[in-house]
């Protein structure tokens, strides 16, 4: 989602073909409170989030995968990136729009990468410059191939879509039970025998 900021600068930006720029002109954010704000007093922790469905009261689950075996090494539930300004902790390469399905000649032609983005740019932009990279077009296409299959199997053979408990810590010891399930059953079909200690 484009910033205020951004918003404003496309929008004064010389027209093109003698066109005006459509739509209103974008509003500042406006400070406090307005009077048709809500606060969730059930879970306070959780965050309104956009989903496919629209709007909804929701936390944010990761896990990382490893790729032979598509086995979860690790999950959390928390803001989505630390690695970045020089902050120690992962980065993420994730999709800041709905990606194009199959392979274009324009996906595959080799292209210089982008310049960085300016200082403060939003993490939106961030993110997008990230995966224009090759780089990033790179690490994107592997986490097609892995993370994504595994929630996809989380949600349709495990049946999970949606968090049962509420708070933080009991949230984060769902999410590891759901992915300790999800490792168990890849384990079995691996053919791993486990031995009672």
């Amino acid at each position: 989602m484009a910033t205020f900021a951004e918003k404003q600068k496309r929008r004064e930006e010389p027209p093109t073909a003698g066109k005006k720029p459509k739509g209103r002109a974008p509003q500042p954010p406006r400070e406090g409170p307005r009077s048709q704000d809500q606060d969730n007093f059930t879970d306070p922790e959780s965050r309104i989030m956009k989903t496919s469905a629209g709007f909804a009261q929701s936390y944010n689950a990761q896990a990382a995968v490893e790729v032979e075996s598509r086995l979860l090494v690790s999950q959390a539930v928390a803001a989505v990136e630390c690695g970045h300004d020089g902050q120690p902790g992962p980065v993420v390469y994730a999709a800041t729009g709905r990606q194009p399905h199959g392979r274009s000649v324009e996906a595959l032609e080799k292209r210089a990468d982008p310049p960085e983005p300016e200082p403060g740019a939003s993490a939106a932009a961030v993110m997008a410059n990230r995966l224009a990279s090759q780089a990033g077009r790179e690490r994107y296409a592997l986490r097609k191939q892995t993370i994504e299959p595994v929630f996809g199997i989380i949600k349709a053979a495990l049946g999970f879509r949606r968090f049962s408990l509420r708070g933080l810590d009991q949230v984060r010891n769902e999410w590891t039970l759901v992915t300790q399930a999800d490792n168990l059953k890849r384990l079995f079909h691996l053919g791993v025998r486990l031995q009672a200690a």
